[in-house]
């Protein structure tokens, strides 16, 4: 039985405005009125997603960073963490600086970041907060355990070059707007979640790459319409599109909602 559903931001709560739908507000306070569990489950850091944590009321801890870390809202602290260790935090910048040498690299960690520079601010950028330093990231990272490393690729040769030569102690992904996210093998959304729940008990909403591991891991799982054909092949179902409330579509599909 569906006790938790673990949930996507973008391309899946959110619609194309960065909003959530009125419906899928709805149909989420219902669920949790049921004693439903709502976990967001993220990419995104804890400063971004908690912008939606707090408008929905949520009380459960964010999955940020695609499952490097567990972070408590109301402590404002980590509960649990898969870092990269300053070592292979390294090695990766110099691998993407020789297979992606016109990238601009940013490095997240413990809800901070450091970024080679900001190269555009606009309103749909995502920027939630001015970085913690610019400069290049390789100082100012040095020594640091850090969380994500990501850069954006245009051409798919680079990013193939860089994830064959990637370091079996990490992983990256690629999603569909050719974000590059770098993180430990320990990580992942599947990995944080099932230390919240067991897969059998879980719901899980999600629409590209860094999705995939929850997609297929949770007990179900459902993509929106908008969702990549990856991410659709790996969801038992195919729900709403992102913009008409995927959400509260998959929860009224269990009776989740009114």
């Amino acid at each position: 039985m569906t006790t938790l559903v673990a949930c996507d931001l973008d391309g899946t709560l959110l619609d194309d405005a960065r909003r959530i739908p009125a419906a899928n507000r709805a149909a989420i306070a219902a669920a949790r009125a049921r004693g439903l569990r709502f976990v967001i489950c993220t990419g995104r850091p804890p400063r971004a997603a908690g912008v939606y944590w707090r408008e929905l009321g949520l009380t459960e801890p964010v999955v940020a960073y695609n499952g490097a870390v567990i972070w408590d809202m109301a402590a404002g602290a980590a509960s649990w963490e898969a870092p990269i260790a300053p070592a292979l935090l390294a090695e990766a910048i110099d691998l993407a600086r020789a297979c992606v040498p016109a990238a601009v690299l940013s490095v997240e960690a413990m809800d901070h970041w450091w970024t080679d520079r900001i190269v555009a601010r606009r309103p749909d950028s995502g920027f939630t907060s001015p970085p913690d330093g610019e400069g290049p990231v390789e100082t100012l990272a040095a020594g640091r355990r850090a969380h994500k490393l990501l850069f954006r690729v245009s051409d798919p040769t680079e990013w193939a070059r860089f994830a064959a030569a990637l370091p079996g102690a990490l992983q990256a992904t690629c999603n569909r707007a050719g974000l590059v996210e770098v993180q430990s093998a320990l990580a992942g959304k599947a990995a944080a979640i099932s230390r919240l729940a067991p897969a059998a008990d879980v719901l899980a909403l999600g629409d590209d790459t860094n999705d995939l591991d929850l997609l297929r891991w949770a007990g179900d799982s459902a993509a929106p319409r908008s969702a990549t054909d990856a991410a659709r092949a790996a969801a038992r179902r195919v729900v709403a599109d992102h913009n008409a409330g995927a959400v509260a579509d998959a929860l009224r599909h269990l009776g989740l909602a009114g």
